[in-house]
């Protein structure tokens, strides 16, 4: 099987990944990738929240696969590609992109992430789309407080209800407030 996907979009993906990890300390290193027709989801943890972003594929496909891949190996293949779009060949051992080969790990590291996750009763998981969660949170940083003594703005809120992600900023005088639509 053979997909194609953009450069750019994946790597801002990957970033999100990164920073959402960050604070954990525990880190999830593995992607799960599933393909079910025409959409590629990509899902990573830190086990205390699964994040994940839907890509939707140009080519309508009647194929189902699940995978995971190490992190940092696919985002040092995908940085190293000079084109914008890439190929993704999906094999039964391994995954392929643009002629280099990367080692499939078994899904059975990602479903433990997901069955620890269902013991810590995780209040919410949605699914997003990266760009749009990227997008709204640089406008929400400009709202952010530049005054180091004031803690208690100098962050991001970010809560999720009613399969609505809830993003709030303030500086003092100005607010900023945006609700992302969740894809679940």
């Amino acid at each position: 099987m053979k997909i194609t996907l953009n450069k750019k979009e994946i790597l801002n993906i990957l970033k999100t990944f990164a920073k959402q990890n960050k604070y954990g300390p525990e880190i999830e290193k593995n992607i799960f990738f599933e393909l079910q027709n025409d959409i590629l989801t990509l899902k990573n943890s830190n086990f205390d929240t699964i994040i994940s972003a839907n890509i939707l594929l140009e080519n309508e496909n009647n194929f189902k696969n699940n995978f995971t891949l190490n992190a940092k190996n696919f985002e040092n293949i995908i940085k190293q590609i000079k084109d914008e779009n890439f190929y993704l060949l999906i094999n039964q051992d391994d995954i392929n992109i643009n002629g280099c080969s990367l080692e499939k790990i078994t899904n059975q590291n990602y479903q433990e992430v997901a069955d620890s996750l269902q013991d810590k009763n995780i209040n919410f998981i949605l699914s997003i789309k990266a760009n749009l969660f990227i997008e709204t949170i640089k406008q929400a940083l400009a709202h952010v407080s530049p005054d180091n003594k004031r803690w208690d703005l100098s962050g991001v809120g970010i809560d999720a209800k009613n399969n609505f992600l809830n993003i709030v900023a303030t500086c003092g005088s100005t607010l900023y407030k945006s609700a992302i639509n969740s894809d679940l």
